[in-house]
């Protein structure tokens, strides 16, 4: 016995392997987390953003080189040379100005970072739920199809012996040709979806894909419109605007000490003949031409503009939350019955046409249930697509889980 259930389980593992291929790359929903991570190619990117911000502060913050300088004169058979090392110096108070306020810049990327990591997200679960309709919906109207072409035979047959007219033949002909135009029209939309989400996973064109996880309606459980508005304090990409506003505040403030940034101390030897000496300067810049005013003014106005922009943003982001909790809502009703309509495929219209060779409808009857059905179709899976686009969006927004598929 246990011969035969060791050759059944070959041939099973064999015949998995012919359907997806031994190189097919299998991806579950929950998947998606770790191609947003730093080892992913867009999250790569967004690493190495918020990297050249800390490679910004360094060069901002780092110390100036020593300089090395010598002189030789050679005068009426008098010979003069001279050794000098010589180093610039910031003031500490401009220096420590300049660290803070680079500090607040750093902390600003951060949560730009966590903004961009949840909007790639977002975006990559919004991919992958499309996908997913869009095969569904492709299956279906491809289901669809075959029932038509069984009725276009029919009908051909009967308008042959003359039960029904040339134009009622001809126009199961056209529902054809339109029903055909439609599945063309999905499965090139699926293409275009699946191009995008694949170079956003950074997933290789020639590489077999296959996504687990069949997308489904479900209903979900909010939060009220203010209790997320009062969250907003927290909204990363708020607050990297409002600590980018400080940032520019303390960076014109540290400016503002630098009318005199700091001096230089020189120190060396100097050899006259065969006398030898000693050299010691120092020397500060006057602020008689240039009290570094426009620099301050300049990150003034730069302070001024960001913070009208977060102002700005804050308010649309307040304005898109009741907007997508308003989508969502809507949509929810319509989507929960809907479901439930469309949860028997085309069987409903499989059992139309046995009617119809019984004779109890008509071929109008018939074709006007099938056109009904391709609408309605058509209408549950894009609002189930916006559905899902606007969930996402909201985690994006708040950071919550809001939608799981599979275990």
């Amino acid at each position: 016995m246990w011969k035969h259930a060791l050759v059944f389980i070959c041939l099973f593992l064999l015949l998995c392997s012919q359907v997806y291929g031994e190189d097919t790359l299998i991806i579950k929903f929950s998947d998606i987390e770790k191609y947003v991570e730093p080892t992913g190619s867009r999250g790569r990117l967004i690493e190495n953003q918020y990297r050249l911000v800390e490679s910004d502060r360094r060069k901002a913050l780092e110390w100036s080189n020593p300089e090395f300088a010598f002189e030789s004169q050679d005068v009426v058979g008098n010979r003069e040379s001279e050794y000098t090392l010589s180093k610039s110096f910031e003031f500490p108070w401009s220096y420590l100005a300049s660290r803070n306020a680079w500090d607040v810049k750093l902390r600003a990327a951060e949560q730009t970072r966590v903004a961009r990591i949840r909007n790639l997200k977002s975006e990559l679960k919004a991919g992958y739920v499309a996908i997913g309709l869009y095969r569904d919906h492709s299956v279906q109207l491809n289901q669809l199809r075959e029932i038509v072409v069984r009725v276009a035979g029919i009908a051909s047959s009967r308008h042959r012996e003359g039960f029904i007219s040339g134009t009622e033949n001809h126009l199961v002909q056209m529902l054809l040709l339109n029903l055909s135009a439609s599945h063309l029209t999905i499965l090139e939309e699926q293409r275009h979806v699946t191009v995008n989400w694949r170079a956003a996973m950074g997933i290789s064109p020639n590489e077999e894909l296959r996504l687990v996880d069949q997308p489904k309606f479900q209903s979900v459980n909010l939060k009220p419109l203010m209790e997320y508005v009062s969250a907003l304090e927290d909204q990363p990409a708020l607050l990297a605007q409002t600590m980018t506003v400080d940032a520019l505040g303390k960076l014109a403030s540290a400016e503002a000490k630098r009318a005199i940034p700091g001096f230089s101390l020189s120190a060396g030897l100097k050899r006259i003949g065969s006398d030898n000496g000693h050299v010691i300067g120092i020397s500060v810049a006057l602020p008689l031409l240039n009290s570094n005013r426009a620099a301050v003014n300049s990150l003034r106005a730069q302070e001024l503009i960001a913070q009208s922009e977060a102002d700005i943003d804050r308010n649309r982001m307040v304005l898109r939350l009741e907007s997508i909790l308003q989508s969502i809502s809507n949509l929810e009703k319509t989507l929960e019955p809907a479901s439930e309509v469309f949860s028997g495929g085309t069987k409903v219209i499989s059992d139309l046409v046995m009617t119809y060779e019984e004779g109890f409808i008509t071929l109008g009857e018939l074709l006007n249930s099938i056109q009904i059905e391709i609408a309605g179709s058509a209408s549950y899976y894009e609002q189930l697509r916006r559905y899902y686009e606007n969930l996402f969006e909201l985690e994006a927004i708040t950071g919550d889980e809001i939608v799981k598929f599979g275990n």
